[in-house]
């Protein structure tokens, strides 16, 4: 099927952010699938219907940007270490040919998807005699990576599996610049994703199927808002709630449900509860008592393991693992439990 690409050098910022909302693009699709500490599937449901959010970049956003072009250009020199990109680059030997297309991918099969990669990674060097490829850029930290048990953050992992099956491209790689002083490189072949595509597929359809059907209830609900029409503003509030995307056990789930309920607090009143609410709220209460004392034990236990240690920055358990307190360039020491 065709592959169709969106110059988005010729759009203006807002052409580009109403363009950006006819369809679901590579870098919330684990947001969809698993949900984040940052966002959730219901929150970018709202976002699709049209609720203002407010975006703020914070430092590590602006980095990753301004980072980027950089970053491209020593993937092409990179033969896996950082003195391989200065030999490269001296002997002006390139071992990767990427091009920054500055444009968003869509496919025939899918419709509602679309994704912008970094870069497209040409046939050529170590990829000579093969197909294209899609490059996703990440700046980020050690901390952050080591935060997952594969070294992969999953969604990254979501997000070029995405790239590959929209745009057709036979692999990908995902190339971090990790604490702004070493990369990591990890290849992604098409024929290894066929699960993931299968699972993506499986979130984004129902999920883009509802924002469709909720988009003129969130319009008339508008309207009944504007006009203080406040039975029908409750009729198609709880219309648009039967399309919402399956609650998420994430932070960022809970932190926009907040949110999103803040507004309709005053005057709603008291809802009267059953015994199944009952044990809900009891289950709630319980497991609250149970992470206090789990907290205290677990700060009593990290403060005997760091007098343990003292000056020192790992305590060796061999193949049990290890326990390490490292001090970064910026002088804090990090601690991390890996022990088996």
């Amino acid at each position: 099927m065709a592959v169709r690409w969106q110059d988005n050098s010729l759009l203006t910022y807002d052409q580009w952010m109403i363009a950006r909302l006819q369809s679901l693009g590579a870098s919330i699709f684990g947001t969809i699938v698993y949900g984040s500490p940052w966002s959730s599937n219901l929150e970018l449901f709202y976002e699709y219907l049209g609720a203002p959010k407010n975006r703020i970049e914070n430092f590590r956003m602006w980095m990753g940007k301004e980072t980027e072009a950089t970053s491209r250009k020593m993937h092409q020199y990179y033969e896996g270490s950082e003195q391989s990109i200065v030999d490269n680059f001296k002997a002006g030997r390139k071992v990767k040919e990427t091009i920054n297309l500055n444009a968003t991918a869509f496919n025939d099969l899918y419709p509602y998807l679309s994704c912008t990669p970094d870069s497209e990674i040409q046939p050529f060097g170590i990829y000579e005699g093969r197909g294209k490829g899609s490059l996703e850029i990440k700046n980020t930290s050690s901390f952050v990576l080591n935060s997952y048990e594969s070294g992969l953050p999953t969604d990254n992992v979501i997000q070029i599996c995405g790239q590959i099956m929209i745009c057709e491209y036979e692999y990908g790689e995902l190339f971090y610049f990790v604490d702004n002083n070493k990369f990591q490189l990890h290849p992604i072949e098409r024929k290894d994703t066929g699960n993931i595509e299968e699972v993506i597929l499986q979130h984004t359809t129902p999920f883009w199927e509802n924002i469709l059907l909720a988009r003129p209830l969130y319009n008339q609900l508008y309207e009944a808002q504007r006009n203080m029409n406040m039975r029908l503003v409750g009729e198609l509030q709880n219309e648009i709630a039967r399309l919402e995307p399956p609650a998420q056990n994430t932070t960022g789930y809970l932190n926009f449900l907040s949110k999103k309920y803040t507004d309709k607090m005053a005057g709603m009143g008291v809802m009267e509860g059953n015994e199944a609410q009952l044990s809900i709220a009891r289950k709630h209460k319980e497991l609250g008592k149970q992470i206090k004392t789990l907290e205290e034990d677990k700060r009593k236990f990290e403060i005997e393991l760091k007098n343990i240690l003292g000056d020192k920055h790992t305590l060796n358990f061999g193949k049990n693992g290890k326990i390490s307190w490292a001090e970064s360039k910026a002088g804090n020491r990090t601690f991390l439990n890996n022990s088996k």
